[in-house]
């Protein structure tokens, strides 16, 4: 968490938010074959390793690529110590060295991702289009040109322009704006966070006590793509 909170910090939500959905799809890539396959599938070389390891060692592979001032180590080897001492080390070596393979594709499957996080934006000026309110510049601007985990584009369920009208300047000038500039000053300003509380869904179930440990991995992989297409579906 240490990681994903120095990108927030840095005022990037995109970042974390794409980090997170590549660590839940490498993971869940080891365990749910019956699932769309957004990589190629590794296929175990002994059925015996340890699918836990090769959770453990995919998740590793991606954060370490993407965050490499930050060490992971110390957490896999915590992770992969939690396997029950019954099992044959060499199976759970096995599994890790697959992780890392399943790790690699998923990484390299979001290599182009790069200018979606620059910062570069120069306001249009069109009337109803976004303009700077100050002091910040703006947050993510080109997000919404992020390349989909589970959408189409990030345009796929975008509704169209209020009142059916097929301009912003035809928009602008007509009742059905007025009264949902006055709807917007009636309910008046708030921090609503609908995306963490997504986030907080599997977070609370998991505490609950879910088993087995796999059931856990698909409680987060579910939201993580979401999350992670949230910000380009709205900014496009």
């Amino acid at each position: 968490m240490k990681a994903f909170r120095s990108v927030e910090r840095e005022g990037i939500p995109g970042r974390p938010a794409r980090a997170m959905a590549m660590m839940n799809i490498a993971m869940r890539d080891v365990n749910w074959p019956a699932a769309p396959r957004t990589c190629p599938r590794i296929t175990q070389r002994n059925p015996n390793d340890s699918v836990e390891a090769t959770m453990d060692a995919a998740a590793h592979g991606v954060l370490k690529s993407l965050f490499p001032n930050f060490d992971f180590m110390p957490a896999l080897n915590a992770a992969t110590g939690q396997i029950p001492s019954w099992g044959d080390p060499a199976h759970v070596s096995g599994g890790k060295a697959e992780g890392a393979e399943i790790a690699t594709p998923v990484v390299a499957e979001r290599s182009g991702d790069g200018p979606a996080f620059s910062p570069a934006h120069t306001p249009d000026g069109v009337p109803g289009h976004w303009r700077p309110t100050g002091p910040a510049n703006a947050l993510d601007p080109n997000l919404g040109w992020l390349k989909p985990f589970a959408m189409t584009s990030g345009m796929q369920f975008r509704p169209p322009l209020p009142g059916g009208f097929t301009s912003y300047d035809q928009l602008l000038r007509s009742p059905e704006y007025a009264a949902q500039v006055n709807e917007v000053k009636a309910l008046g300003s708030g921090r609503a966070q609908p995306g963490l509380s997504w986030r907080a869904l599997p977070v609370g179930r998991r505490r609950a006590g879910v088993r087995p440990r796999s059931r856990r991995v698909r409680l987060h992989c579910l939201p993580g793509p979401v999350n992670g297409q949230a910000g380009a579906a709205y900014r496009r």
